[in-house]
């Protein structure tokens, strides 16, 4: 009998994917997602988590969506015995923001939907409005921004609000959502850069994630041999030189990751992503 691909339940695990290639993530994040879309199948919704065209950070976005999306939880009753008086026990209060989509709202009409998750849309737009205002850096912030930015579900559908809510849930859960969690990361960044780059400014860092997320795309396998400390390295460095040119950076760290996995194809006689 073939062994069940286990499901990851707690967004924590999705961290230690990030270094790993673009194949190996999706290996992983697979049951997860197929598990979620069968859950949102099954309860009636037209909503499906693709993985389709996606690199290794998209797919564990997406996987964070499908995390949220939680099994259909049966209504216990309580116990009746006889003789003895039955009182309702206090439900405990539960926070307005939420971290996943509600239980039932494949039951819920659109405006329900959209009045239930309202609070954490907002919540949303607030942590997106300090970190932008700090300008410090944060993989969350630049996520969203990629993703279509300000949260809204004003005029929109009931599944678009689902998509949007789904969006804005991921992102708070996103540690770096938090202007404590970008300090800390900003803080590890610091650490990685040499001391020609030590003086790095907001737009530069800027060049340097907008560099980096593309070299993720175009070869995750190069990347994630040649090293993603490494690389973000070489490219403060390029950023912060007084004859920067984008795409003279973007062919000199293509010219290194396939330098580096050249190197690893040798000594294990793998086949080269580059020629695929």
């Amino acid at each position: 009998m073939a062994r069940k691909s286990k499901t990851i339940k707690d967004i924590l695990e999705l961290t230690n994917l990030v270094t790993l290639a673009r194949n190996e993530i999706y290996e992983r994040l697979k049951p997860t997602i197929d598990a979620a879309n069968k859950r949102l199948k099954r309860q009636g919704v037209d909503l499906k988590l693709s993985t389709k065209g996606k690199s290794g950070l998209e797919l564990i976005e997406t996987a964070k969506q499908a995390i949220s999306v939680q099994p259909k939880q049966p209504i216990r009753q309580p116990k009746q015995t006889q003789g003895i008086r039955q009182t309702t026990a206090k439900q405990p209060r539960q926070s307005r923001v939420a971290k996943q989509l509600p239980q039932n709202f494949e039951t819920m009409k659109r405006n329900e939907l959209a009045k239930q998750l309202q609070p954490t849309i907002d919540a949303a737009n607030k942590r997106l409005k300090r970190l932008q205002e700090m300008q410090t850096l944060s993989p969350a912030l630049n996520s969203v921004m990629e993703s279509g930015g300000k949260f809204t579900i004003k005029g929109k559908s009931r599944n678009e609000v689902l998509k949007e809510a789904s969006r804005a849930i991921a992102f708070i859960n996103m540690k770096t959502s938090t202007v404590a969690g970008a300090k800390q990361f900003e803080k590890g960044f610091s650490a990685k850069l040499s001391n020609k780059a030590k003086d790095i400014t907001n737009e530069q860092r800027k060049l340097l994630f907008d560099s980096f997320r593309k070299l993720q795309q175009i070869s995750p396998v190069g990347l994630n041999i040649y090293g993603s400390d490494k690389l973000i390295r070489m490219l403060a460095d390029e950023v912060t030189d007084d004859n920067y040119s984008f795409e003279s950076t973007m062919q000199k760290a293509l010219n290194e990751l396939q330098s580096e996995y050249e190197n690893f194809q040798l000594e294990n006689d793998e086949l080269n992503p580059f020629d695929l």
